[in-house]
């Protein structure tokens, strides 16, 4: 069992919790997944007013900052200028305000419960980390943990119109990047299932409504190092599984914000033009081999 940044982002775990001893693998993991990472160093903070100084520093709060608590509640409800998946707000040190000013030092976790309360209801990743000194001999949750690694085997699924237009989605942690709706097998999915699951997730849609082909078509491929962490250790490759879905026009489409940022519709060319992934622009330029109406039959070849 291991703590994974992308296992806690990809369920949006909201909460405070106790740290765990070494925060080195969770930090480096956040960093590659996008998430906003704020260090709450409270050595020396011993009264109300050093506090909200410091949250003021940490978390690059608005100049019009009301220097109270409500006024930091607010704020952490909103972070509108530090956009990203998820948030983590690392405490540290914070023993010597919970003893001198213990009022202020509850205010502070209840402002960051709350946080971590809206942040969930939006669907996106909040959580507070609380070192051993902080936490004193308060019980607090430990950090929840992956009970198993991800499976190297992901499905890549093609959404398209009957003209070809092609549905891509900017990732939220690598902006800039497009690509069609990707996804990591769960244990016990069949191919099909995390298809069907990773379009509904990704973009609200219910495959089943529409028409999901399995293009019987493998893609092996180097994980990037960033994510090795995810995986058992000694796996460096991935395969990917090719799918594509049939929708009849440019259906509305339901983003995960934690995931993606935005979507659009480009014709076939221009999409296998903009994606980053080589496999996914060869799926996109197989389309319409892929997209031929099936003969009629008894039909002669004109």
């Amino acid at each position: 069992m291991k703590n994974s940044a992308g296992f806690l982002l990809e369920r949006a775990y909201c909460g405070v919790f106790a740290a765990p001893a070494s925060m080195a693998t969770l930090r480096e993991e956040a960093g590659a997944g996008g998430l906003a990472w704020f260090d709450l160093d409270l050595a020396g903070v011993r009264s109300k007013p050093e506090l909200l100084a410091s949250c003021r520093s940490v978390f690059a709060l608005p100049r019009d900052f009301g220097d109270n608590f409500d006024a930091l509640a607010d704020s952490l409800e909103d972070l509108a200028w530090r956009p990203a998946p998820g948030y983590v707000v690392n405490v540290s040190n914070g023993a010597e305000l919970a003893r001198g000013a213990p009022a202020d030092f509850a205010a502070l976790l209840e402002i960051l419960a709350a946080a971590a309360i809206y942040w969930s209801a939006q669907r996106k990743l909040f959580m507070a980390l609380l070192d051993a000194p902080t936490r004193g001999g308060a019980a607090f949750e430990p950090l929840p943990q992956s009970d198993r690694y991800k499976l190297p085997v992901s499905v890549l699924v093609v959404i398209h119109t009957p003209d070809l237009e092609v549905l891509l989605l900017e990732r939220a942690d690598r902006p800039g990047f497009w690509q069609s709706v990707t996804g990591s097998q769960d244990a016990g999915e069949t191919l099909p299932q995390t298809a069907r699951r990773e379009v509904l997730e990704e973009t609200g849609l219910d495959a089943g409504d529409f028409a999901l082909v399995d293009w019987s078509k493998r893609n092996k491929y180097e994980i990037y190092q960033r994510w090795r962490g995810r995986y058992a250790p000694g796996i460096t490759h991935n395969t990917e599984h090719v799918f594509s879905l049939r929708v009849p026009a440019k259906v509305p489409v339901t983003l995960a914000p934690r995931e993606h940022l935005q979507f659009i519709w480009l014709p076939w060319r221009d999409a296998a033009d903009k994606v980053f992934s080589w496999s996914n622009a060869d799926a996109i330029r197989e389309l319409p081999q892929r997209n031929k109406p099936a003969p009629v039959a008894g039909a002669r070849p004109v």
